[in-house]
């Protein structure tokens, strides 16, 4: 998730919309930007997060959802273990 705070606001705006499906045409009436604005900055996150298209954008964004669902649900798991541990010495 540490590629996202390299991202813009807008950047990170047009990344949730793009994998929602929107196209560049949808992304800019939606932003109130002409669609070159939205290309040129597709081409910007495309380049800060080391990815070549709108495929492999959306990939990034799930994998890290994936990613920190993983991580809140390991948390979860090690505060549930401590708090029956915990139950247990009582």
């Amino acid at each position: 998730m540490f590629w996202i705070k390299e991202l813009s606001g807008r950047e990170r705006e047009i990344s949730v919309l793009v994998a929602r499906e929107f196209t560049n045409e949808q992304i800019g009436e939606k932003l109130d930007i002409s669609e070159l604005t939205v290309k040129t900055h597709l081409r910007n996150i495309y380049s800060k997060i080391g990815v070549h298209d709108r495929a492999q954008l959306v990939i990034r964004i799930l994998k890290s959802e994936a990613d920190f669902w993983n991580v809140e649900y390991h948390k979860l798991m090690r505060r549930l273990h401590q708090a029956q541990g915990d139950k247990n010495r009582t």
